[in-house]
C-alpha cells in the first residue's frame, strides 16, 4: 500500500473552521457537525486543534469543540485536552463521557501542580462532581 503524503496546504483553513461556526450560529450545530467531520481527518496538527476546540467553546459550540478535542487527542494524547473535552462533555449532558475524560487526564496530567491548579478550575466553575472523590476535599 502506497503511502499518502500531504502537504501542508491540505489541512483545513481558518475560514473552513469558521464558515462551521458560522453555520453552528445561524443554524445550529447539528447542521454543522457534517462539515466539521469532513475537514477534521485533514488536520494533522493537535495543538493547532485545541486551539480551535477552546475557540468554539468559547463560541458556545461544544459539539464543535468536543470534536476537534477528540480529533487532537487522536493525534496526540495529551491531560489539557482531556480536561477541555470533559468540560465539553459535562456541558453537553454526558456525565460518563465527562468522567472518563477526567480519568484519561489524570493519568495524563504532568504534574501535581498542574493537576491542583485544574480541581480549582473545576471548582470555580461549578464542575467539583468531575474531581476524583479523594481530591475533592482539597
Amino acid at each position: 500500500m502506497e503511502k499518502q503524503t500531504m502537504d501542508s496546504s491540505d489541512a483545513p483553513t481558518k475560514e473552513q473552521y469558521e464558515e462551521c461556526a458560522a453555520v453552528a450560529h445561524e443554524l445550529n450545530e447539528f447542521a454543522a457537525l457534517g462539515k466539521l467531520d469532513d475537514l477534521l481527518p485533514l488536520e494533522k496538527d493537535h495543538s493547532h486543534l485545541c486551539n480551535v476546540g477552546i475557540w468554539y467553546c468559547s463560541l458556545g459550540h461544544r459539539m464543535l469543540a468536543s470534536m476537534a478535542y477528540k480529533r487532537s487527542i487522536e493525534l496526540h494524547p495529551e491531560a489539557a485536552t482531556y480536561f477541555n473535552l470533559a468540560v465539553c462533555q459535562d456541558d453537553l449532558g454526558n456525565p460518563e463521557g465527562a468522567r472518563q475524560s477526567m480519568e484519561e487526564f489524570y493519568k495524563l496530567v504532568p504534574t501535581e501542580t498542574e493537576r491542583v491548579q485544574a480541581e480549582e478550575m473545576m471548582r470555580r466553575h461549578g464542575k467539583d462532581h468531575l474531581i476524583r472523590p479523594e481530591a475533592a476535599g482539597g
